[in-house]
């Protein structure tokens, strides 16, 4: 005869898969080891997961529907595969209105010496 079979409350354990709770954390609380946890309740740990997360979802959709612009954002791009539409300009570019006869009109700038400057300043 064998040790006695270890059973464990499922529903606790759909609750803390549901959280996000690691199999250690999870081992722990229930007091059974990782592997048992992994060969006798996988089902509830795999459901515990989907079901929170078919809720956040659920409560994403709600949120939408209330008025978060965020929210409805989101989802169009994860649902609707909308996308924002990103323009990109050169901040370097630079734009002449000046014709080439204003060019010409133009009198060069006196070279800035030594004996100029001290000419302003003085």
């Amino acid at each position: 005869m064998g040790r006695p079979k270890k059973t464990a409350d499922k529903e606790l354990i759909m609750e803390l898969a549901g959280l996000n709770c690691s199999l250690e954390e999870i081992s722990r609380i229930v007091k059974i080891s990782e592997r048992t946890l992994q060969r006798n309740y996988a089902d509830e740990i795999t459901k515990g997961k989907e079901y929170v997360k078919t809720s956040l979802k659920r409560a994403q959709y709600r949120s939408a529907l209330n008025g978060s612009f965020v929210m409805q954002i989101w989802l169009g791009k994860n649902l609707l595969g909308q996308t924002d539409k990103v323009e990109t300009h050169n901040k370097d570019e630079i734009i002449f209105t000046r014709s080439i006869k204003e060019f010409e009109n133009d009198k060069p700038d006196k070279p800035k010496t030594k004996k100029n400057m001290v000419k302003k300043n003085g």
